[in-house]
């Protein structure tokens, strides 16, 4: 293989490897921020129930608006909870593309095939991984 395309090889490996740890790191974050959603959901429905059941035997109007105050904010907090996991999504969807162009870079076209090392068998299984 010449020298320059060797280096190009090279080049596109190193991209693809970079796009596959960014779109982990996505998948983390994405994760992360619905276990985050899920808590607030399950918070909010906690308090409004709990607000419905202090309802029935009797509370001031003081006691209702603070509650009231207190479940927006939460409300709030979902809000921007949902728009975060909305834009991670998204990136999500870029990263993967990116991804599989850069996996698509890197093949080598004609009877050079590709390589069979070390390298290319820890990109399969960061592949397959990746693809789940």
């Amino acid at each position: 293989m010449s020298q320059a395309l060797q280096i190009l090889v090279e080049q596109a490996h190193e991209k693809a490897e970079q796009s596959a740890k960014d779109l982990a790191r996505t998948r983390q974050s994405l994760a992360t921020a619905q276990q985050k959603l899920d808590m607030l959901e399950s918070y909010l429905n906690d308090c409004q129930q709990s607000m419905h059941e202090k309802t029935q035997t009797g509370v001031t109007g003081f006691q209702l608006r603070s509650q009231m105050n207190f479940t927006s904010k939460i409300d709030e907090a979902l809000t921007q909870q949902r728009n975060e996991l909305s834009f991670l999504k998204r990136t999500e969807e870029h990263q993967l593309s990116q991804w599989k162009t850069a996996l698509a870079d890197e093949k080598v076209p004609g009877p050079l095939g590709p390589r069979e090392t070390a390298a290319g068998k820890t990109r399969q299984q960061t592949r397959s991984k990746n693809e789940r």
